[in-house]
């Protein structure tokens, strides 16, 4: 799915204030900086959640758990061996309302195992351009860093897709599903680092900014730090193992930067809408004076629907559409009834299916309630 996302600025800085024993000098010098430093072990330690909040309303929390280390040396240059899992969750349950009860949403792991890369000497114009798609241009970051290292790791893991919808009302539609799909990718991944701070952006996850973390000297025989990181993906590693949910195909994690922004499910929320361009109108009359609070398209525009308040009562609007739309159709429509209302399943010309359903608003904010649902023909 593509998106337009709303600007979220989130910053978090981590300070780094705690000179390490038996690393550092007296005279406190930091690591990555250029001072002079006594031999010891690097460690780039990062463990954040990032909360994005797309154009659709949907709150997406980013994780990322990483742990990488460096062997010795006096300063932060040199290969690092390490892993990490990154983690993209979203509850659907926020947008629960009169009408409807929404729960789970997804959850999706990624695991770098066995991840290593060289941290060198900054370049601000390999840094920008790397991990970026063809024909799109980089931005330059506006912090001077001192050391990066930018690498493509494969990442392996799995996501649960388990979205339901429930009508709270009697004879509400309800359904949902629930699949648990597995794959791995080749991910980009740049780290740039400055005083003590360790930036970890992943291009194709888009969020708008990157992770961060801290820069560590340790003693050579401490390993505390790294393995304390460790047993933290460990567990992460349990946990994606033991989620439930049926088996689905195999698919790439490559399309981590899609996640967020999960209208292919349920759509854009809101109130005063506006009416998308792939809605036939001309065929399906929509009265004048709807507040349209939920939009859905598919990527080829072939199914859409559309959701409504009116200040009309339900049988002003049920006339209305029995007039201007059933009435005109060849074959008469299957009609169902809903607690507090109506659904009709119709058939017509270029059409799949085009369901209409008329109900009284049961939270009082509108007289009623309609929501069209068309799938066309290819």
């Amino acid at each position: 799915m593509r998106r337009r996302y709303l600007t979220f600025l989130f910053i978090l800085a981590f300070v780094f204030s705690s000179i390490i024993s038996g690393c550092s000098r007296m005279d406190a010098d930091r690591p990555g900086s250029r001072n002079e430093l006594l031999d010891c072990n690097w460690v780039l330690k990062v463990d954040q959640t990032i909360p994005k909040k797309y154009e659709d309303g949907m709150t997406v929390e980013h994780t990322l758990v990483f742990i990488a280390e460096k062997e010795g040396g006096t300063d932060v240059s040199g290969t690092y061996h390490g892993a990490f899992c990154l983690r993209s969750k979203l509850d659907i349950s926020e947008f629960s309302n009169e009408i409807v009860e929404m729960t789970g949403g997804f959850d999706v792991y990624g695991f770098g195992n066995d991840v290593t890369f060289d941290v060198i000497s900054y370049d601000i114009s390999n840094y920008t351009e790397f991990g970026i798609e063809e024909g799109e241009l980089g931005i330059p970051p506006l912090i001077d860093y001192e050391t990066m290292a930018t690498f493509t790791q494969e990442m392996t893991g799995t996501g649960v897709l388990n979205p339901y919808l429930r009508g709270i009302h009697e004879g509400s539609l309800s359904g949902g599903v629930d699949v648990t799909s597995g794959g791995s990718a080749q991910v980009p991944i740049k780290i740039a680092i400055k005083s003590g701070k360790v930036h970890v952006n992943f291009p194709t996850l888009d969020i708008g900014r990157s992770f961060e973390g801290l820069l560590l000297g340790v003693p050579v025989d401490d390993s505390s730090e790294y393995d304390e990181t460790m047993n933290r993906i460990e567990e992460m590693m349990e946990d994606a193992e033991g989620k439930d949910g049926s088996t689905g195909e195999d698919s790439g994690l490559g399309g981590l930067g899609d996640l967020g922004g999960f209208g292919g499910i349920l759509g854009q929320m809101g109130t005063n809408l506006p009416m998308p361009d792939s809605f036939p109108s001309d065929d399906i009359p929509v009265l004048s004076d709807a507040n349209i609070i939920n939009v859905y398209e598919n990527d080829d525009k072939t199914n859409v629907r559309i959701m409504f308040g009116t200040g009309k009562e339900y049988d002003e609007v049920l006339e209305f559409y029995q007039k201007n739309f059933l009435d005109k159709l060849e074959e008469e429509p299957r009609a169902t009834e809903i607690d507090g209302g109506i659904l009709f399943m119709c058939d017509a010309e270029g059409y799949r299916n085009i369901t209409v359903m008329i109900m009284k608003d049961p939270s009082k904010t509108y007289k009623s309630m309609v929501s069209l649902d068309v799938s066309k023909k290819k």
